[in-house]
């Protein structure tokens, strides 16, 4: 895929894999990993500051098991479910942990008791997807490994684990799985600070994962099995066809007995048929909307690490009460996000941040981005004087506007926030509404 990547650091091409990294923000080592072991045979880092610690993640856990209690959620993003030995009960109930459980050793207790000893499991699946701030953190620590190897191709499934004297099958054939230690004791003796690496590749009798001593991990999955592949691709394709105005069209009731030609073989079902024929039109274009789309998808999926499903574009207006923008005329603010430039056609391009798409047009918005990516922070003022549109209103009012989207997916911070956390048309740009 062509294109560029924008950040703190400057602008450079498509991170190509490398021999191995060390990750300065967690303390993980991954050359080992990934010169030695992967793709190979399982492996571990120690030593390792986890995206989210084991008290966090079971105030996580807390917070997202209320709606689950009666059990599964049909269009729930996040998934949380309870097993005993005996298997997954499927509405628990009282068994997920609430307020008063307060951390991990009192809801172990509770559930020693109310389960008479038998051990127990309690996964939360998505946990990020509500918290943009522990997103990123998890996202920053994959991409601390994916430098080193490459980029994952489909969506991996991210859970917090917690559970006691339990045992789980082998992963599912076609997965690598990676897993922080948050607390307690985990296969194979591993504590908090380690990180295990489970290749697909790895072929083992007791593959499972073991819980004991009141362990808590984050679990990662990757799917490395090709046809996984195809619900992705089916998906893209679905979406397109639904564009065609054949999917206007109602499929017919059909008569029994068929009825027959000249020749004695029944005709093709004509709706079928011209389904068929836009299906063959739509993937057999190695230019068309499909190779855009799925290239649009995973440069969403690169700047998101692979951590999908991505949090949701954020307000424009100031956090606290009112409803005053974030980002106005005298406001200052600070590039923190890579933007993946994908080149659309002339003078049309689609920026990736932070697992979001934001399609632009017209010569303004890189230039933008240039001044944004040149200065330590900036206000509308010094950005407008970069580009060279000041003193034309138009034009200044589309930059704006610009920077108010930016901020919404999270690529550009107010300069006070920055310090304490981490479709408009103009006469020459055009920013989308994040996707």
């Amino acid at each position: 895929m062509s294109g560029t990547a924008t950040g703190r650091a400057g602008t450079t091409g498509l991170p190509a894999p490398t021999g191995g990294s060390t990750d300065e923000r967690t303390g993980a080592d991954w050359r080992d990993v990934c010169a030695r072991a992967w793709d190979r045979e399982p492996a571990r880092v120690s030593h390792v500051v986890p995206p989210i610690d084991a008290v966090t993640a079971f105030r996580t856990a807390t917070a997202m098991s209320g709606p689950f209690r009666a059990g599964a959620r049909p269009r729930s993003v996040s998934a949380v479910r309870f097993f005993t030995v005996d298997g997954r009960l499927a509405a628990p109930g009282a068994l997920l942990p609430t307020e008063d459980d307060y951390d991990l050793d009192r809801y172990a207790d509770r559930l020693d008791d109310e389960l008479d000893g038998k051990g127990w499991l309690l996964t939360i699946r998505h946990p990020f997807v509500l918290d943009f701030p522990r997103w990123a953190r998890a996202r920053d620590a994959l991409a601390g490994l994916w430098s080193g190897i490459g980029w994952p191709a489909l969506p991996l499934t991210s859970e917090l684990c917690f559970g006691h004297d339990f045992r789980t099958p082998p992963p599912a054939p076609g997965t690598d799985v990676l897993t922080w230690v948050l607390a307690g004791t985990h296969r194979r003796d591993a504590g908090a600070g380690d990180v295990l690496y489970h290749p697909a590749a790895a072929v083992e009798s007791d593959g499972g994962e073991e819980f004991t001593d009141r362990a808590a991990v984050l679990r990662i999955t990757v799917p490395t099995d090709p046809t996984t592949a195809l619900p992705a691709v089916r998906g893209v394709l679905q979406d397109l066809i639904r564009r065609d105005p054949v999917a206007a069209q109602p499929m017919p009731y059909l008569p029994y007995p068929p009825p027959e030609n000249a020749d004695g073989l029944t005709p093709p079902i004509a709706e079928f048929a011209e389904v068929a024929r836009v299906l063959g039109r739509v993937a057999g274009d190695p230019d068309g909307e499909l190779t855009r789309t799925v290239r649009r998808r995973w440069a969403a999926r690169r700047t998101a690490a692979g951590l999908e499903p991505v949090p949701e574009p954020r307000s424009a207006t100031a956090p606290g009460p009112g409803i005053e923008p974030a980002i106005d005329a005298h406001s200052r603010f600070r590039l923190v996000a890579e933007v993946l430039r994908v080149p659309e056609g002339p003078a049309a391009e689609v920026w990736a941040v932070n697992g979001l798409l934001l399609p632009v047009r017209g010569a303004l918005a890189p230039r933008v981005l240039a001044a944004l990516e040149r200065r330590r922070t900036s206000d509308l003022a010094e950005v407008c004087a970069d580009v060279g549109v000041t003193g034309h209103t138009t034009r200044e009012e589309g930059v704006l506007t610009l920077l108010r989207v930016l901020y919404r997916v999270r690529a550009i911070e107010s300069a006070a926030e920055a310090d304490t956390t981490e479709t408009t048309d103009t006469t020459e740009t055009t920013a989308g509404e994040p996707t």
